[in-house]
């Protein structure tokens, strides 16, 4: 359960500083009968709640939730939207969840770490590509204290 809320937290985190990088995205999942489909409509139900809930607690009003609530699709809707459903499949449920573009997101960070005073008082990074590291170097007492990297 901890896991779920470090990934909401940390979803609710993302979508809230680089909403540029994050989009809502339509999953379903199919369904052989009406048992199944309550079972997951319920689990997805209490995932939105919590990380509503959260969101909610963590972002002013003026910012609207990104995400819309699960739902059970029929029959005849599964074979509107996919036309060569497999016939033992009767229900799906609908949910939405947060799609970001993990490449750019990282570059955010590594150019961002490069800023001098971004944290004050604190030295920007410098960024390296295609470097191999050869080993560490290490102070009087055996503690390391940098590296030899080969460009």
């Amino acid at each position: 359960m901890n896991l779920i809320f470090e990934g909401l937290k940390e979803r609710n985190f993302v979508i809230s500083n680089a909403d540029y990088l994050t989009r809502p995205m339509c999953i379903i999942l199919p369904c052989t009968n009406i048992f199944w489909a309550m079972f997951y409509y319920t689990g997805l139900m209490i995932y939105h709640g919590i990380f509503k809930y959260g969101w909610h607690r963590n972002n002013s009003n003026d910012y609207q939730f990104p995400f819309r609530r699960p739902k059970i699709l029929s029959k005849k809707v599964m074979n509107k939207k996919f036309k060569f459903l497999n016939p033992e499949i009767t229900y799906g449920v609908s949910y939405q969840d947060g799609q970001f573009d993990d490449v750019r997101l990282c570059l955010d960070n590594i150019l961002t770490a490069t800023l001098d005073e971004y944290i004050p008082g604190m030295k920007g990074a410098n960024i390296l590509n295609y470097t191999a590291f050869k080993d560490f170097t290490k102070n009087g007492l055996g503690k390391i204290n940098g590296v030899i990297l080969q460009d």
